[in-house]
């Protein structure tokens, strides 16, 4: 297919026929992938998450510096890539490059010890949800301790979470937040309107039941 860049614009020409290759790999969603890596840093068995590229452009691949920075040990390998419980504690977190990645975080900061500082953080209103706000909501609601700013979250972490209700809000990330946060909270987590997860991740609540019945993920 023949186009041409432009500046900042591309054109591409009409009356073209597109022939796509007979073969194409397409590499694994580290921002899907985020949750399940963020419940490997909450279980002392672990979690592997396999089809992730290591070498990756995908900028939410970050995910891994900021669980390394929590205390959670992580792995990468030809069979995947593997995030166990460390001795977690909080951090400050630029959310600016990694914004899609905050609901999964702020999980894994109610659950370290001390004070997570996130910042940067003001286009997150702008999402599918105001999702600075929702997702302090999500944490409160289970029991956390967090702060809503202006421009972020701060959030002091607590042994365990409680567990309770959830509203979704309809926006996938606070859905699987919040399925995240069970790993963390010592009664079960309910999640209303947990059917928009199919916007980005159609399959989510299967494989986190998989996930559930094959692996001891939860925090011990």
């Amino acid at each position: 297919m023949r186009f041409a860049k432009q500046g900042a614009r591309t054109v591409i020409p009409g009356g073209q026929r597109f022939v796509p290759p007979a073969r194409v790999r397409v590499e694994g969603d580290w921002s899907n992938a985020a949750f399940f890596l963020c419940m490997g840093a909450l279980s002392a068995r672990g979690v592997r998450v396999e089809g992730l590229s290591a070498d990756s452009a995908q900028g939410d691949r970050a995910v891994l510096d900021v669980l390394r920075r929590f205390g959670a040990r992580t792995e990468e390998s030809a069979a995947g890539v593997s995030v166990h419980r460390g001795t977690l504690t909080g951090c400050t977190i630029d959310a600016a490059p990694i914004p899609d990645l905050i609901p999964a975080l702020s999980v894994v900061a109610a659950a370290a010890a001390g004070e997570t500082r996130i910042t940067g953080a003001r286009r997150l209103r702008l999402k599918e949800s105001d999702r600075l706000a929702t997702t302090a909501r999500m944490l409160a609601a289970l029991g956390a301790d967090v702060t809503e700013e202006a421009e972020g979250l701060t959030v002091r972490g607590r042994p365990c979470l409680t567990g309770g209700t959830v509203e979704a809000e309809n926006d996938h990330r606070i859905a699987m937040a919040a399925a995240l946060a069970a790993c963390a909270c010592t009664a079960p987590v309910t999640v209303r309107g947990a059917e928009c997860t199919a916007k980005s991740y159609p399959a989510f609540w299967k494989d986190f039941g998989a996930l559930e019945e094959e692996c001891a993920w939860r925090s011990t």
